[in-house]
């Protein structure tokens, strides 16, 4: 994330409550927009069954890629240069 400075992130919290998931973030100093889902229905559209979960979303808000496991850097970045060059 600090690698790539030109993405945004956005949370989809469908395990905490409100409260519990800002604690986590502010522990881990994110700052990005973070959606509680605790019904899971924004997770279910995005295809997430699985926790962590990522979506690759590209300007025109297009899945590009995804991914369900832990991150390691090489994973995000296969993830991030499927993403469209801006031209």
């Amino acid at each position: 994330m600090k690698d790539h400075p030109e993405l945004q992130y956005v949370g989809l919290d469908v395990a905490d409550t409100r409260d519990r998931a800002r604690e986590f973030m502010q522990r881990y100093g994110w700052t990005w927009p973070s959606i509680v889902d605790p019904q899971r229905r924004r997770a279910k559209k995005l295809g997430a069954d699985y926790q962590p979960f990522v979506a690759v979303i590209d300007a025109d808000g297009r899945i590009v890629a995804t991914y369900a496991g832990g991150g390691e850097k090489s994973i995000w970045e296969g993830l991030i240069a499927r993403l469209p060059e801006e031209g």
